[in-house]
């Protein structure tokens, strides 16, 4: 699985998270830095990232006759699943976008 990354942006984040003893610290503090920045309207192939586990994304599923829908769900990590209905076969996803807040003139 091929995911574009920022190599600079890594490499100056690594040097940033380097000790003095030669080891980096814990994965969690670098993580941030390769995972791959998902912008809301931007669809994600299932084959290159799935979402963090049982966050909320818009999925788009296919049926068996090649048909499209939209609908939201969330990847179960611990059982490598989608949550999005019976019988739905996601083939991709994007991060949803930020609630309507509504306007000043509003």
């Amino acid at each position: 699985m091929s995911r574009p990354i920022d190599a600079d942006k890594l490499l100056s984040d690594i040097e940033k998270y380097h000790v003095s003893d030669g080891k980096f610290q814990h994965w969690v503090e670098i993580q941030p830095t390769i995972e791959p920045e998902r912008n809301t309207g931007e669809w994600i192939p299932c084959s290159e990232a799935l979402p963090p586990d049982e966050e909320r994304v818009l999925c788009c599923t296919m049926n068996k006759k090649g048909g499209k829908n939209l609908i939201i769900g969330y990847y179960v990590n611990d059982y490598r699943r989608w949550c999005v209905g019976v019988n739905s076969n996601v083939i991709a996803w994007q991060p949803l976008p930020e609630p309507y807040e509504g306007r000043n003139d509003d």
